[in-house]
């Protein structure tokens, strides 16, 4: 009997030393780790990749609207032009020809501008009516083919659209150079008359070289009882308009909005002008 109490002593002894010698943060019912062994850390599981920089960036320029442009600018101008059709030019087609030259072309430019670029468009009229005087076509008899020509009032209405590249070279000076079309409605007449007594060398001489009884003098001949009054139907209602131009262009730095120009060109006939405008 006293050998069983003491048995069941030296168990109770062990059992109570175990328990005491257990880790006072093991929570109860827990296994402590068996000797030998470590337990590695569950590894947080990753977070969701975020998108790259550059493509949120793409998609925010995409969404975003884009800003307008600082460099746009809508302007009106008035213009002014000499025009001249020389007699070189009409040498082509005559043998005699009478030239124009006029301070005879005026109009108004409404115009916009992005950069280098401008986009033009133009009302104007356009004189081109020359002096009275004699004309003979290529290989024509003087004797019997010359004729005297009288414009009246003939001139251009028209309205054109040009397209121009533009660089300024300083704050106040630059350069434009440039193309467009345009249509023309043609207002005037032209009256033909039969010259007499003309040889090729007094064609130009209107005191010899005229109708019949007709008085010619400073480029305007007159005699109603002996000129036609009844205009060539040869004058057609509507012409295209061909425009090429250059230039330079004047700017005032410390005055805003106000401009000018001074261009050349072929505008159905050749000229050089100016112009002054503003820009808002």
């Amino acid at each position: 009997m006293m050998s069983r109490v003491g048995l069941l002593a030296v168990v109770m002894t062990i059992a109570i030393t175990s328990i005491a010698s257990r880790p006072a943060s093991a929570a109860i019912g827990e296994d402590t780790e068996e000797p030998g062994t470590h337990t590695v850390p569950e590894a947080p599981a990753p977070a969701e990749s975020a998108p790259p920089a550059a493509t949120v960036a793409t998609a925010g320029e995409q969404l975003a609207p884009r800003p307008p442009r600082n460099d746009i600018a809508w302007g009106v101008a008035l213009r002014a032009r000499y025009v001249s059709v020389p007699g070189w030019l009409l040498g082509f087609f005559t043998k005699h020809n009478m030239p124009l030259g006029t301070f005879g072309h005026y109009g108004i430019e409404g115009f916009r501008r992005g950069g280098h670029f401008q986009v033009t468009l133009g009302l104007s009229y356009q004189n081109m009516s020359p002096p009275d005087g004699n004309w003979l076509g290529k290989d024509r008899d003087p004797t019997v083919d010359t004729r005297l020509l009288r414009f009246r009032g003939l001139s251009l209405y028209s309205a054109d659209v040009a397209f121009t590249g533009q660089g300024m070279l300083s704050s106040w000076f630059g350069l434009h150079a440039g193309a467009g079309l345009g249509l023309a409605v043609v207002h005037g007449s032209i009256y033909v008359d039969v010259s007499e007594g003309c040889t090729d060398a007094n064609i130009g001489d209107l005191n010899q070289c005229k109708p019949k009884n007709a008085m010619c003098s400073n480029g305007v001949c007159t005699g109603p009882s002996v000129l036609t009054t009844s205009p060539t139907g040869d004058v057609l209602p509507v012409v295209p308009i061909v425009d090429v131009l250059v230039g330079m262009d004047f700017r005032l730095p410390d005055v805003k909005g106000w401009e000018a120009k001074i261009d050349a060109g072929f505008y159905d006939a050749f000229f050089a002008g100016f112009a002054v405008g503003y820009t808002f």
